[in-house]
């Protein structure tokens, strides 16, 4: 189903956007019809989403498949995904059972990425297979201003040991009486240097070890 709550893209058509107007309504039915995806051959591709936000991994499985609709065990892909500034990103998908999982993470730039597989039996080639996902430009932490206070509960749950705790906005006067009621900690550094050679186990250890020495070179003759 798609809900489309506007009534002047014709607009696009006489402003010059022609080729806009026709792809947008054009990608609506395909996507309606679940025709979006182009394929060659008998080489699919299946993603987990169609939308994907900055920065996080997109992960799809692709396939091919004999006549008999059978999956192909040993076919060979060649995956790639087209960035929105043109580059071109090689990808290598790993085996998963029957079928072939692939993992893209390089989704830094916002717009419309496309997934180009082509697949090969040996020598011969199977066919090819094109989806796209788009990453939309938006930023979680502005489309959300408002505050969270079940987060900051949290939040101050994980800091209780050390003091941490979520107040109501009410209880603020009375936070700020106990803190003046509190007296300040003064916390100084003191810096000492402790040697162990001085100390007076360490002489009877030496003393200990000297007359070992001598009492076992005296018994044995050594001195």
């Amino acid at each position: 189903m798609l809900a489309f709550a506007g009534d002047s893209t014709w607009h696009w058509q006489m402003g010059g956007f022609g080729e806009a107007h026709r792809r947008f309504w054009r990608q609506c039915v395909l996507w309606l019809a679940k025709k979006d995806e182009q394929t060659e051959g008998r080489v699919w591709i299946r993603l987990a989403g169609r939308r994907a936000m900055r920065g996080s991994r997109v992960e799809f499985n692709v396939g091919a498949e004999n006549a008999q609709g059978e999956p192909l065990a040993n076919a060979q892909f060649d995956v790639t995904v087209q960035t929105p500034d043109g580059k071109t990103e090689q990808v290598h998908p790993t085996k998963t059972g029957s079928n072939w999982a692939a993992l893209f993470s390089q989704t830094g730039k916002p717009g419309d990425y496309r997934i180009v597989v082509k697949a090969k039996d040996g020598a011969q080639e199977i066919g090819t297979a094109q989806a796209r996902f788009l990453v939309p430009n938006q930023d979680l932490e502005l489309d959300r201003p408002a505050a969270e206070p079940s987060l900051m509960a949290q939040l101050a749950e994980t800091t209780k040991s050390a003091g941490g705790a979520a107040l109501a906005p009410e209880e603020l006067p009375d936070l700020l009486r106990r803190l003046a009621e509190k007296p300040p900690e003064l916390k100084q550094e003191v810096i000492a240097n402790v040697t162990y050679w001085d100390k007076w186990p360490f002489f009877l250890a030496v003393v200990g070890l000297l007359g070992s020495e001598w009492y076992l070179r005296k018994r044995w003759g050594l001195v």
